[in-house]
């Protein structure tokens, strides 16, 4: 942000901020498709034969001469691209919990939905018209019809959402204000089953404390398995260490033994008072 002129800019931290939005939003979307890919074929295995190989056939045969391809009825028809495979094809974004249409491939996590649209790349950015309100999207190019218009499908945070032009591409990110799956990207257009939504989240998308507590509960359930003490019993044998050394400590310049010790409220063996 301009400290001589406050209206422009981002305020201070909101760049980060989007910046990991988009960061946690694409990692999502590469998990999945990795999730997806099928496993590499295996090298099938070289066979290996002792016998010699066998005699070369050199008798002469007579050859044809190549069929010439025949002219199709319409080759204009034939060269066409279905627009639908086109925008899938240049989109960067996998329809991860959205769809591909005929104007526009879309995506979306609980936080946000993506929408990319294909447009000339010879475009400036001054001739693209995107218009985002808390519950209205438009999108499209200047003097021409909308790309896009109508109700969002849901409501969205329109001063964090943002768009971008990049080549031939048009991406569109519209942070929600509730963490809910959409149906379509706006009213009207064709909608998902949202029963079927890939709804698991990953560690990454929660916030730091919450990720804190999951890999605090991960790392304990490891260590049991193990055979090791947990987070909590690490923890308490450190206290339990700086304790023995600490002043008044009757254990103070002695060899570290936690055996000695009983959490159980009980003295020890040997530091019980005597019975009068």
């Amino acid at each position: 942000q301009d400290q001589a002129n406050p209206h422009t800019g981002f305020p201070p931290g909101v760049a980060q901020q989007m910046l990991l939005r988009h960061f946690k939003h694409y990692e999502t979307i590469a998990r999945h498709q990795r999730a997806e890919a099928p496993p590499p074929p295996a090298p099938a295995p070289a066979e290996e034969s002792d016998s010699k190989p066998a005699p070369e056939d050199v008798t002469e045969v007579p050859t044809t001469p190549p069929a010439q391809p025949t002219p199709a009825a319409n080759t204009s028809q034939q060269q066409k691209e279905p627009k639908v495979e086109r925008a899938h094809s240049e989109s960067s974004v996998t329809p991860y919990n959205g769809a591909v249409t005929d104007k526009y491939s879309w995506s979306q996590t609980l936080y946000e939905t993506t929408v990319e649209v294909p447009i000339p790349a010879h475009l400036k950015s001054r001739e693209i018209h995107v218009k985002i309100t808390k519950s209205r999207l438009e999108v499209g190019i200047k003097g021409k019809d909308l790309i896009i218009q109508g109700e969002l499908g849901g409501s969205v945070k329109w001063d964090d959402s943002t768009w971008l032009k990049e080549g031939a591409m048009l991406q569109v990110t519209l942070v929600k204000e509730l963490e809910t799956w959409w149906k379509s990207v706006v009213t009207g257009d064709p909608e998902i089953d949202t029963t079927k939504v890939d709804s698991v989240r990953h560690v990454s998308e929660y916030d730091e404390e919450t990720q804190a507590g999951i890999q605090k509960v991960m790392f304990d359930q490891d260590q049991k398995r193990k055979g090791l003490p947990t987070s909590d019993e690490m923890q308490q044998h450190d206290l339990l260490r700086k304790a023995w050394d600490a002043e008044g400590s009757p254990f103070k310049g002695q060899p570290f033994d936690p055996s000695v010790l009983n959490m159980s409220g009980e003295m020890p063996p040997g530091m019980a008072p005597a019975q009068p």
